[in-house]
């Protein structure tokens, strides 16, 4: 057929970035959050899908694929999916997600696969600092270090306004940096991790109860148990160690502390910041900002969403040629 130019052969797409979309999935121990985005970083629906265990990678593919039939998405371009462990961006493969229960599972080819669509894997702190960086408190820095924690302590890193991933994509795992010699044992097998020393898990063992993410900042505000509020400030000490090793190494404009690193933060931040200043080398020549993270569900659906965007910013009309044979097209 003959195009409008006089030229024969198939017209070349005409793209309106607005008219795009990608799912961005995020299995955690409880459950899958699931969000339609919209281009510019815009939530269109959101939803979560609690599960008694958490999910396998054969059940969260079936989700997956669930979604993709029921919603039949016209103008969708991929799949972000944020997990919680080691993974290798390049193939989509989950290297380690030890709360997860998963190791070496190609879960971005598997996704591929079942949907017909691309499918971009990044571990979920990762996808937590891009989110902060591209939506939230991080839009205008170049240096960012992230610090997440909910089931167990991630980070991410924005050097020089670029995520940095690593040789093998499992750069930000400072949940185990070791923190304290000879302290609890760590899953890992070391001994004084960061993610042992500071955990919700040992919140909830003062607490009497198991602590949550949602009730956490009224719950440490109300301690007044003595051995509760020395474990607090225990931790507190411990973040303080691990936030000033950070800092130390990556020299960030920004520091962003989320889950339960964000309510101890917002417990005493003064003394955090205080003491992170003190420990690092030049803390005269531009003091490092420290913040509490966004929205930490939202955050790494929206860094989830930022990968499966990326090869459509770097090349619009080729990507929305190669997919018009998806199972369900692109209009």
């Amino acid at each position: 057929a003959a195009t409008a130019s006089g030229h024969v052969g198939r017209p070349s797409a005409t793209v309106a970035p607005g008219e795009y979309t990608v799912l961005a999935v995020n299995p955690e121990t409880t459950g899958v959050r699931v969000a339609i985005v919209g281009f510019g970083t815009q939530i269109r629906k959101q939803w979560y899908i609690p599960q008694e265990m958490p999910p396998t990678p054969d059940g969260l593919v079936e989700v997956v694929a669930h979604l993709v039939r029921d919603l039949q998405p016209q103008h969708m371009l991929g799949i972000g999916v944020a997990v919680p462990g080691v993974i290798e961006t390049s193939s989509g493969t989950v290297r380690n997600a030890p709360h997860l229960g998963w190791r070496g599972e190609p879960v971005g080819e598997r996704i591929s696969q079942v949907t017909g669509y691309p499918a971009y894997v990044i571990n979920d702190a990762m996808a937590g600092a891009v989110g902060e960086w591209t939506f939230g408190y991080g839009r205008d820095t170049r240096d960012l270090v992230y610090l997440n924690g909910v089931s167990g302590i991630g980070g991410g890193v924005i050097s020089h306004g670029k995520p940095h991933f690593g040789s093998t994509g499992a750069a930000g795992e400072y949940g185990h940096m070791v923190i304290r010699s000879g302290g609890r044992l760590c899953h890992c097998g070391r001994h004084g991790c960061f993610e042992t020393e500071v955990s919700l898990s040992r919140l909830s063992e003062v607490l009497g109860r198991q602590a949550t993410l949602e009730g956490l900042d009224e719950d440490l505000r109300a301690m007044r148990d003595p051995d509760a509020l020395a474990e607090v400030s225990r931790q507190i000490d411990a973040l303080i160690v691990a936030v000033a090793n950070v800092c130390t190494i990556h020299d960030p404009e920004l520091v962003v502390l989320g889950g339960y690193l964000g309510a101890l933060y917002s417990l005493d931040p003064e003394r955090i910041r205080g003491a992170a200043h003190a420990a690092i080398l030049t803390p005269e020549t531009r003091p490092i900002r420290f913040t509490r993270a966004t929205d930490v569900a939202t955050s790494v659906l929206l860094g989830a969403a930022e990968l499966a965007y990326r090869p459509f910013l770097a090349d619009p009309v080729g990507m929305v040629n190669a997919l018009r044979e998806t199972p369900f097209g692109l209009a």
